[in-house]
C-alpha cells in the first residue's frame, strides 16, 4: 500500500487529525508526512481546517 493510501485510510478511520499523529501511524518523519498531507490537500483528497492544535492544522477527508 502506498504512503498516500495509508494516510487516507488513517484519516478515514480516526477523523480529523494533526500531522504528528499521522506520522506516528505510518512511521515516517513529521516533515515528510506534512509534505504528503500538503500534496493530498493540493489534489483535494483531504482538506485543511482553519482550526489549529498546537500550531498544526487539522487534516480531514471532505465530508467528515
Amino acid at each position: 500500500m502506498h504512503m498516500e493510501d495509508r494516510i487516507l485510510e488513517f484519516i478515514k478511520t480516526t477523523g480529523p487529525t494533526v500531522p504528528t499523529k499521522v506520522a506516528k501511524e505510518i512511521r515516517q518523519e513529521n516533515l515528510i508526512t506534512s509534505a504528503q498531507l500538503s500534496n493530498l490537500a493540493a489534489q483535494k483528497k483531504v482538506k485543511i481546517s482553519y482550526l489549529k492544535i498546537g500550531g498544526s492544522p487539522l487534516y480531514y477527508i471532505p465530508g467528515q
